[in-house]
Parts: C-alpha cells; structure tokens; sequence
C-alpha cells in the first residue's frame, strides 16, 4: 500500500517520540510503500533548517543533510516530471504534497494539517490523521 507523509508527520517523526515516529516505524515495512517528492524532500530540509528546531536537530546528533538523507533512503521519490499541477485553495502550500500522493497513487496521505484533513475529499486519496493511520496499520 502506497502512502505519503505530510512534512509536519516527518518532522515530528524524525525528531521526538510519539505516534508519529511509531507510525513511520511501521510504514518503513511490508506491505507499505512510503512514497515522498524532490519538493518534500526540499520542504523537510528547509523545516529542519529552521531556527526554532536547531537544539531539537541537534539532539538527534545528525545534521538536517542527514536526517533528510536517513528519511529519503526510507522512501521511494516521485519523479518531478510526473507531478500533476494541483491547486488546493484552502492552503496553496498544501499543493506538493497533495500532488505527491496523486503522482505515486497513494492510498492515504497522512498529515497533521487541519486544511487538509478538513477538505479530505480534494486530495484524490484517503487523508488520514497520524492516530489514524496508526490505528489502521495495527488492525
């Protein structure tokens, strides 16, 4: 089963215990395939850069390079030239990753995002709150 991870769920996988980080634990294994994007990857990089994380990276004893690199060899990337143009008017930002998950025929795109967890329907796939994806890959 294909599945794409909002930036949000990667960042609070990557860097602090929790749902998210068991759920990227139980996504990284059969019968999942996790599926990212050169754009997430740029998006993570940039949201791991970011100031006000700098001490939580830092505790990971990796830098952002790495941390990204960890998660990408995790992941099976959209090529960029099978992107479709997606607009998402609720949030524009929200357009890569929804065109991501459209790109690698995911069955859920999991997401923190209250944009889009409200406008489920627009995604093009099921748009799953980190609980529940985890609830769904227990059962």
């Amino acid at each position: 089963m294909r599945v794409v991870l909002d930036t949000n769920v990667v960042v609070s996988a990557l860097l602090f215990s929790g749902p998210p980080r068991a759920l990227l634990r139980r996504l990284c294994n059969r019968p999942f395939e996790l599926w990212t994007s050169r754009s997430l990857l740029r998006e993570l990089a940039g949201t791991l850069a970011h100031r006000k994380l700098r001490s939580v990276v830092g505790r990971t004893g990796m830098s952002v390079a790495l941390l990204v690199q960890a998660y990408a060899q995790q992941t099976l990337v959209v090529s960029d030239a099978v992107l479709p143009e997606v607009v998402f008017t609720p949030d524009p930002g929200d357009a890569d990753v929804i065109a991501a998950a459209r790109a690698a025929r995911a069955r859920w795109l999991v997401t923190g995002d209250r944009h889009l967890l409200d406008h489920r329907e627009e995604a093009g796939c099921e748009v799953l709150a980190v609980t529940e994806a985890l609830r769904l890959c227990e059962d």
